[in-house]
């Protein structure tokens, strides 16, 4: 249930994204609007996910915050990369 939700909540946030952007970006998609959105989604996690888990702010808490900050970096910057590598390859619907 846990995974289902964090990719029904990832859908989501790409909704957002795709919302926020110019059409001009969905034709010709760059990498730095999505790597900087993915990025920016990290600040959930660091604010409402791992305190909720008693982890405290960012993983204060955790045995490793640093390892666990920059995993959860890692991991929302692939997710930004995702969402210009999806734009790439999706049809733009013009015709060539």
């Amino acid at each position: 249930m846990g995974w289902t939700a964090h990719y029904a909540i990832g859908v989501l946030y790409a909704l957002a994204f795709v919302a926020l952007v110019s059409g001009a970006w969905l034709a010709a998609p760059s990498v730095l609007p999505a790597l900087l959105f993915g990025i920016g989604t990290v600040l959930v996690p660091f604010l409402v996910m791992q305190p909720c888990f008693g982890l405290g702010i960012a993983a204060a808490k955790a045995p490793s915050p640093s390892q666990a900050r920059l995993r959860s970096l890692m991991a929302h910057a692939s997710f930004g990369l995702g969402l210009y590598l999806a734009a790439a390859v999706w049809p733009s619907g013009s015709s060539t």
